[in-house]
């Protein structure tokens, strides 16, 4: 049985939905780009404005005052129990830590224990350094 049904200009039938699908997939895509750069666009501003680097630079120097606490305040190889209350502060002693110190996932095996503490040594905190 064929297919009775008019074409048009010689198209198969269906074209037109192919097309018109075709058509959408691209207009989405090019959508979504636009939202993309407008994001981002959005996103590089504001890491670039002035509160932010503001508050980037006294997140470096908090960083590199922790760093030098940690050298002057443990000797080298020391076995290191972090103990913090944040979480995030946690991660960031056992980076700062390793390659000078040796941290431990328990207190049992460690000579020292730190921590970050409210403090004004290093831009809003301190490091509490402790024998164990």
């Amino acid at each position: 049985m064929a297919d009775d049904r008019p074409t048009t200009a010689g198209n198969p039938p269906g074209h037109r939905t192919a097309v018109a699908a075709r058509v959408a997939v691209v207009c989405l895509a090019a959508l979504a780009l636009g939202f993309s750069v407008a994001h981002g666009h959005r996103a590089t501003t504001a890491e670039t404005s002035r509160p932010s680097v503001v508050d980037w630079t006294r997140f470096t120097d908090q960083e590199e005052c922790i760093y030098r606490a940690i050298r002057s305040e443990l000797p080298a190889g020391a076995t290191v129990h972090v103990v913090t209350a944040v979480a995030y502060d946690r991660l960031r002693l056992i980076e700062l830590t390793t390659g000078w110190a040796e941290p431990t996932r328990t207190s049992a095996p460690a000579s020292w224990t730190i921590g970050i503490v409210p403090g004004a040594s290093c831009a809003g905190v301190s490091l509490d350094v402790r024998r164990t």
